[in-house]
């Protein structure tokens, strides 16, 4: 059976894997960007036209390669400020590994500065591994609370996270607040400005795991109060091997 899918067709194209895995009229149908987008032809492009012509060490060299690099390096840095809102500064932006590794940054750094004995880490049910067991982990050294938000609604309809659990179990005792943006397995897109307010209303560090919902950023996080966010490039079509964190300037300092 051949298939013409005038449906995207034209965004379709932008994507080598598509055009180069059809067998027998039968095309690649890709429904796994929650774990892994494929790259479109601009960024497979541009990474081999790098290597090919501005390949140096970045901040270790005065010579023309290296400068190119270092410059291209920095400017990535205000592309990404820009995209997640325009209250972001270029020397908030921190590169990593990918989120995991920003979590696990954050789990140890606001680990020993801010949680202490019986204090309270909040979570919800659906989060990622990564976004779970580095602060299991931080309860677990500390001898702290973890106490996990719960979603509402029912299988078919619209399931998110209760705020009005949220408001009950961030109590003065919560120092972290950290969840998803966007649900990696239900694709709940969480009511972030409640759960922000109800953290800072409590004095707790809020922060967002936005691996999900990087590809776009219609709010400015930062502007409504969040203190840390993360994400990977690999979801949002390209590289793998590189994450963003990005703290707040109170944070940063």
């Amino acid at each position: 059976m051949t298939h013409n899918y005038p449906l995207g067709k034209e965004l379709r194209e932008q994507f080598p894997i598509f055009t180069n895995n059809i067998l027998k009229n039968n095309r690649l149908v890709y429904l796994d960007s929650a774990a892994t987008a494929q790259k479109p032809k601009e960024v497979i492009d541009a990474m081999v036209h790098f290597m090919e012509n501005d390949y140096g060490p970045v901040h270790r060299g005065s010579y023309g390669l290296s400068a190119r690099s270092s410059e291209a390096y920095e400017r990535v840095r205000l592309l990404v400020a820009n995209h997640i809102g325009p209250s972001v500064k270029p020397e908030q932006i921190i590169f990593t590994k990918g989120a995991t590794e920003g979590l696990n940054i954050l789990a140890r750094g606001l680990g020993e500065l801010f949680v202490r004995e019986l204090n309270r880490i909040v979570l919800t049910v659906s989060e990622h591994h990564a976004n779970f067991v580095p602060w299991q982990q931080l309860a677990l050294q500390k001898n702290c609370e973890i106490a996990y938000i719960p979603l509402e609604g029912k299988l078919g309809e619209n399931i998110n996270i209760s705020v009005e659990k949220a408001e009950k179990l961030i109590t003065k005792n919560t120092k972290i607040v950290t969840l998803a943006t966007t649900g990696n397995v239900l694709g709940q897109i969480s009511p972030i400005k409640e759960i922000i307010a109800i953290a800072k209303n409590v004095g707790s560090k809020i922060i967002l795991d936005c691996a999900q919902s990087a590809t776009y950023f219609e709010d400015d996080y930062f502007a409504m109060g969040a203190d840390a966010l993360v994400f990977s490039g690999h979801k949002i079509y390209g590289p793998s091997g590189i994450g963003i964190l990005a703290l707040s300037p109170e944070m940063l300092d």
